[in-house]
């Protein structure tokens, strides 16, 4: 009985195996001036890596630019607008050789009523062409007029913009006030003279050219202007005041002479005043010549 019980009993489960005890860390030796490292514990450090293939493959390629990646997208700062009179002291040049370009056109309207007049000592000329050659020719005269106060005006702002910038410079403020640059340079007569003393004061202040040469080519530059002023005011004296025919065909020719003098002048003035006291202006020479 005793043994039919004990056939009767089931089986003893086998223990379950013990989990792996984990492989120890090899630590390097610590340094005794650190007190206590951060490690990362070992299910969260990286596999190994395997052995690298032998064969990299071919270089990757790209079959037109790739458009991907960051676009650096500069906006270029707002330059501040000139203001009125900075523009006006800016455009002296093109003021003045669109003033040479106008005059010229008025001396060849002037040369054309000249011959008209020596034509119509032999036979008349018709109506319509003396009509629209007057037309043509007062036309002319007035922009020029226009053109010549527009470049006076334009003048005057950058003789006072580069006298204050040259007194600037040697911790001085210009002596002449404003109104009295713009009186010796718009009131006629007086701007004979007053011009070329204002740019005398302007090349003893100082400058990039020698003051030797400077002064010469001044003195140049007035007694063209003086000879140029003293011809148009006769000019217009003789055309206003001639009473008879020949006078007034000699008024013609001296307008004429005038328009081209005044041309000449004013693309001459263009150039010289600008690369004498604008250094900005100033090429740089291309050719450095050293003593061998």
């Amino acid at each position: 009985m005793v043994l039919d019980g004990l056939d009767q009993i089931p089986p003893r489960p086998a223990a379950a195996p013990a989990p792996p005890r984990p492989r120890p860390v090899p630590t390097a030796r610590r340094d005794p001036r650190i007190r206590w490292e951060a490690r990362r514990p070992p299910e969260a450090r990286p596999a190994p890596r395997g052995p690298r293939p032998v064969g990299l493959g071919p270089t990757p390629r790209y079959s037109v630019p790739p458009r991907w990646g960051l676009v650096d997208v500069v906006t270029p700062a707002e330059e501040p607008r000139p203001s009125r009179t900075e523009r006006l002291a800016g455009s002296l040049t093109p003021l003045l050789q669109a003033t040479g370009s106008v005059l010229l056109v008025a001396a060849f309207a002037e040369a054309w009523i000249y011959a008209l007049l020596i034509r119509n000592r032999t036979a008349p000329v018709g109506a319509t062409t003396a009509g629209w050659a007057y037309a043509i020719t007062w036309t002319l005269g007035v922009v020029s007029i226009v053109m010549v106060v527009a470049s006076l005006l334009s003048f005057t702002e950058w003789l006072r913009r580069r006298r204050a910038e040259a007194f600037a410079e040697h911790d001085r403020l210009d002596p002449r006030p404003t109104w009295q640059l713009v009186v010796g340079c718009l009131v006629p007569v007086v701007n004979i003279v007053a011009p070329a003393v204002f740019l005398h004061e302007l090349a003893r202040c100082g400058h990039a050219l020698p003051a030797d040469r400077v002064m010469r080519v001044l003195r140049l530059w007035w007694a063209a202007w003086a000879a140029l002023s003293a011809l148009a005011i006769g000019t217009l004296v003789i055309r206003y005041a001639s009473d008879s025919i020949q006078w007034g065909a000699n008024a013609v020719l001296l307008t004429v002479v005038c328009d081209l003098a005044g041309a000449a002048f004013a693309v001459v003035s263009s150039r010289l005043l600008v690369r004498a006291f604008d250094p900005d202006a100033r090429p740089e020479p291309s050719t450095r010549w050293l003593a061998a």
